[in-house]
């Protein structure tokens, strides 16, 4: 938080379960935190606590694709759509990972499915990022294929598995605000935008 306070002497820094919020009028500096990022803007007469929550569920779309700073306008469509969330939900991701969901034993595939398709597929640069040796990501990538019956070369598969993936990030709101009557506005030309940043330990939520 202090690097924060540091680096943008006129934006209020606040901790809020866990996660590190900004509010500000200016593009925020994080240039030397190596935290996944999301900023998303407060809309004329819009609710400050609105924007901290897309906020942050973007800035869990930037820790799981490694692509940060995040704009949450970039990925607002999803983020509607995984929060509205259904009892069907639960069997699409059965049937999508199977066995790689929910068992520890396979853990260690569905982090690798989720690398193999962050890299584009690249079995260079995944083996790189899971300090792999090739033949160990291929006999991995072989045995996510057997056990989900899903071929990544096939663009609908590997739809499937995206949107499946996507469904895993916890939808967890932000404890404090409007539920407490605590919802700030912003009035006219507010220009206002909170920005998310997440801690390195939740990578494992994700898991």
């Amino acid at each position: 938080m202090a690097v924060l306070r540091s680096d943008n002497p006129r934006a209020l820094v606040g901790e809020l379960d866990d996660r590190l919020l900004l509010l500000s009028v200016e593009p925020p500096v994080c240039d030397r935190l190596t935290v996944p990022c999301a900023t998303a803007v407060i809309e004329e007469g819009g609710s400050i606590d609105t924007a901290a929550d897309l906020a942050c569920q973007a800035a869990a779309f930037a820790r799981l694709y490694g692509h940060t700073p995040l704009d949450a306008r970039d990925v607002l469509p999803l983020v509607r759509l995984l929060k509205q969330g259904t009892e069907r939900d639960e069997d699409f991701l059965c049937r999508s990972l199977g066995p790689l969901r929910g068992d520890p034993r396979h853990a260690h595939l569905l982090t690798t499915l989720r690398a193999y398709l962050r890299h584009g597929m690249s079995t260079a640069a995944t083996a790189r990022s899971l300090y792999l040796h090739r033949h160990t990501l291929d006999n991995r990538l072989r045995r996510i294929r057997q056990l989900t019956g899903l071929d990544l070369t096939h663009p609908l598969h590997r739809l499937r598995a995206e949107i499946a993936l996507l469904l895993t990030i916890p939808n967890r709101p932000l404890s404090a605000g409007a539920e407490h009557g605590a919802s700030h506005r912003v009035g006219a030309g507010g220009g206002a935008a909170v920005s998310c940043f997440q801690p390195v330990g939740l990578e494992a939520r994700f898991g």
